[in-house]
């Protein structure tokens, strides 16, 4: 499912900088591959590459359908 970062909702330097390195900054477009059961990571297509994130990293990430975003 094609989704969009509408927001990241973090202060923490280590955690932006890692997001921003895989290129999940606000308005960068992505899909969610795979969920893990029992609370394990995400899988997203990001930019062509896959990529995994854990629960505690994708907390601080706020996201809408690409047809709901809005910089407004």
């Amino acid at each position: 499912m094609p989704l969009k970062v509408s927001r990241v909702n973090s202060h923490d330097a280590e955690k932006l900088r890692y997001l921003d390195s895989l290129g999940m900054v606000t308005g960068a477009d992505f899909k969610l591959i795979e969920r893990a059961p029992f609370n394990g990571p995400l899988k997203l297509l990001i930019r062509g590459d896959t990529h995994f994130i854990g629960h505690e990293l994708a907390r601080v990430l706020r996201v809408c359908l690409p047809e709901d975003f809005d910089l407004a």
